[in-house]
């Protein structure tokens, strides 16, 4: 699924470059690796009086971290594989929602609720 298009107000359209000497650089990329963003963004930010960089970082919570093993890890890996392949063969013949196809994810989506469940409360 295609990302969703921001409001053609709220599109940045404008492009400017500018240049900097090596320290002015260096400085830019130290505050970018602080903050968390990238130097354009980090310019960008302290150009237009925007909220400083390091306050747009979003703290998450620490979650519990479930161990699973690597035989576990690969047959999951393999289901979603399999799964995208026949979606792209799906979408290139044109049947988009064969009712096979939602029976299928459903159930995958069920035993994966039961593994993840089972891993959490083993946690």
């Amino acid at each position: 699924m295609a990302r969703p298009k921001k409001p053609t107000d709220e599109a940045r359209r404008h492009i400017i470059t500018f240049r900097l000497t090596n320290a002015e650089m260096d400085q830019l990329e130290k505050e970018s690796v602080a903050s968390g963003t990238v130097p354009n963004e980090c310019a960008r930010l302290k150009t237009t009086g925007g909220p400083a960089p390091g306050a747009r970082k979003k703290v998450r919570a620490e979650r519990p971290r479930l161990e699973v093993s690597f035989d576990l890890r690969q047959e999951l890996r393999r289901v979603g594989v399999n799964m995208n392949q026949i979606a792209r063969r799906l979408n290139m013949i044109g049947e988009h929602e064969p009712a096979e196809l939602v029976s299928a994810t459903r159930r995958v989506d069920e035993i994966l609720a039961k593994i993840l469940t089972g891993l959490a409360a083993g946690a």
